[in-house]
């Protein structure tokens, strides 16, 4: 099978997908850009690819392109796009839909409405955005894929004992509150906490995420955010590890 994947910016969950799934079977990358992306454009009208996956809305491309020469009357354009057999697959992973559809709205309905499979992280994303474009019940249909661990790789260790440590692993803004799991050690006088990863440099957070257990100074950058976790953890010294990002 010959696959064109397009998202990933060299880093994040998006590149994740990419070097971890698709690298192993041979697909081509095309990354994230500002603008549009004429390699990327040439590749889906010449490449004669089986599957074009695309992280978000980045499939409206490759669906305009598509539906542009669907309706061709000119045969020649028509030999020019042999992609026409690619079956396109948008997968969607945003926390935001509200504002997220505010700024991307017309590449979302494209990539919803004209891609072969739009697949969903979660029920909550799917029903958010019913909610807010409630015509694409009737004209799509989003698959539930959950984001997933290899259990054939990542299995719980038989030999360890319950030792009162609890691990946190996370590209860390503001919707994961680590401040409160921080603060919970306050009552978890045995207990340690290790923290891995580092704050997101990608997500900004928006008014309606604005969480009231956060001082108003930390909640809308998530690197003082990340630096204001840091600065409780200072309390609870003898029970918080940073490991840095891993």
């Amino acid at each position: 099978m010959k696959i064109l994947f397009y998202g990933g910016i060299g880093w994040g969950f998006s590149q994740d997908m990419y070097d971890y799934v698709f690298r192993p079977m041979g697909a081509k990358q095309h990354k994230i850009k500002t603008g549009i992306d004429l390699g990327y454009l040439v590749d889906v009208m010449t490449g004669n690819y089986d599957l074009i996956w695309c992280e978000g809305d980045a499939s409206h491309l490759a669906c305009f392109i598509r539906s542009i020469f669907k309706v061709r009357s000119a045969r020649s354009l028509h030999r020019f796009y042999r992609s026409n057999k690619a079956k396109i697959v948008s997968r969607f992973h945003y926390h935001d839909v509200k504002p997220y559809l505010q700024i991307f709205k017309w590449k979302a309905i494209m990539a919803l409405t004209t891609s072969d499979k739009t697949l969903c992280v979660s029920e909550y994303w799917r029903n958010e955005i019913i909610k807010l474009l409630p015509f694409l019940k009737e004209v799509t249909e989003m698959k539930i894929v959950h984001n997933g661990v290899d259990t054939s790789k990542y299995v719980p260790n038989p030999n360890l004992k319950d030792n009162n440590t609890i691990f946190y692993l996370a590209v860390t803004n503001t919707r994961k509150r680590l401040h409160l799991l921080i603060q919970a050690l306050k009552y978890l006088k045995n207990w340690k906490l290790i923290i891995g990863g580092k704050y997101s440099k990608f997500e900004v957070t928006t008014e309606e995420w604005e969480d009231p257990t956060i001082p108003p100074e930390y909640r809308r950058n998530n690197e003082i955010y990340w630096s204001w976790c840091h600065k409780l953890s200072e309390t609870y010294k003898d029970q918080v590890y940073w490991t840095g990002f891993l």
